[in-house]
């Protein structure tokens, strides 16, 4: 092989290697976007939160557990709540 020929094939195959090297970029790009997507979404969702026996001088946020009645009833807040667990169905949610 020359030295023109191989550095004509150079140049194809250079430039053949940078399409596909975009193309995967490309790829990782897109899967990290979803990745980085789907971890927003979890940082972003309530976390439990055990907050022991219910007070009526606190207030509660999403995510917030507590029990009520004696310890006999496990409520988790599903909305801010300074409302008692049994009564304030919009901030409460019965979980045992």
């Amino acid at each position: 092989m020359t030295d023109a020929e191989v550095e004509a094939l150079s140049k194809v195959l250079g430039k053949v290697v940078r399409e596909k090297l975009d193309e995967l970029g490309n790829v990782v790009r897109e899967k990290v976007d979803g990745l980085e997507a789907r971890v927003d979404a979890l940082e972003r969702a309530p976390q439990l939160k055990m907050r022991g026996l219910w007070k009526a001088s606190e207030t509660y946020a999403p995510g917030d557990v507590v029990t009520h009645h004696d310890g006999t009833l496990l409520w988790i807040c599903r909305a801010d709540s300074a409302g008692e667990p049994g009564n304030d169905y919009a901030g409460w949610v019965l979980a045992a």
